[in-house]
């Protein structure tokens, strides 16, 4: 199955190098408990169809909860219509950029939340420390870069701690 997953392919070589003539299918693994324990609700603003499909999967297979934009507009929207514990923002989207997204997000959620901060994490191929400042200027909380490493999107989500809602009798 592609793509190739290292654990996948070593199984493979080795029963191929042993002599085994058939090999099953591999199931799919269950979402991974490890990166914690709350789901989260994040929204994922990306234009490139393939690098949404991927980092959409990586999240999906955390147990998150993902919603995917295209647009910084709708991006904007998506936060004013919904709340969300996470947006993952690329930074070169058409019509408005993942910057300016990101300034909207932050006048919008301060009235809306009461002052309660979002995180906004960037995701962009260009790691050049000018635009990290711009994103840290812009109010963001940190940078992913392209393609999106497993275990810094662990990292990431590490960082967040969604807000707990008790209800009592």
């Amino acid at each position: 199955m592609k793509p190739v997953r290292q654990d996948s392919l070593e199984t493979r070589i080795t029963a191929a190098i042993a002599g085994e003539k058939e090999l099953g299918i591999m199931a799919a693994k269950a979402p991974i408990e490890a990166y914690g324990s709350s789901v989260l609700s994040i929204l994922l603003a990306e234009d490139d169809p393939i690098s949404a499909l991927l980092a959409r999967e990586l999240l999906r297979r955390r147990g998150h909860v993902v919603r995917v934009v295209t647009t910084g507009e709708e991006a904007v929207a998506a936060c004013a219509e919904e709340p969300v514990d996470v947006v993952i923002m690329d930074l070169h989207m058409p019509g408005l950029n993942g910057i300016e997204a990101a300034r909207l997000i932050r006048l919008t959620q301060s009235e809306r939340r009461g002052g309660g901060h979002l995180p906004i994490f960037a995701l962009t191929a260009d790691a050049l420390e000018t635009r990290r400042k711009a994103c840290l200027e812009a109010g963001m909380d940190g940078f992913l870069t392209k393609p999106v490493d497993p275990a810094e999107l662990d990292d990431v989500l590490a960082t967040i701690n969604p807000p707990v809602v008790v209800a009592a009798e």
